[in-house]
């Protein structure tokens, strides 16, 4: 009887190469998946305090805008003098009302 050879010759040693791989593969996936996340609530963090200084910027905007067009007699609330409150002090509780819009 003739015996039939197989084309290849299978090494058990390529197994213990493929595993070796995985295991350097998921040495350097494993910590670069852990930046990534961090840098993602980073960038979460720095866009949500971005709106809020965008939505501030505009709310100050808005009250040099409105403190353009008025005179600033109207600035003075109606018997401040008495209270002690100054032109200052006027202004800044003026721009204190219209940012909490």
């Amino acid at each position: 009887m003739r015996r039939t050879r197989s084309l290849f010759r299978f090494d058990a040693g390529w197994l213990f190469l493929a595993a070796g791989l995985a295991m350097l593969a998921a040495i350097v996936l494993v910590p670069e998946e852990e930046e990534r996340r961090l840098q993602t609530e980073r960038l979460d963090a720095l866009q949500r305090e971005g709106e809020v200084l965008t939505d501030r910027m505009r709310r100050l905007s808005r009250s040099l805008e409105l403190l353009e067009r008025r005179p600033l007699s109207s600035l003075l609330l109606k018997g401040s003098w008495q209270h002690g409150l100054s032109v200052k002090h006027s202004v800044r509780l003026f721009l204190f009302q219209t940012t909490q819009l």
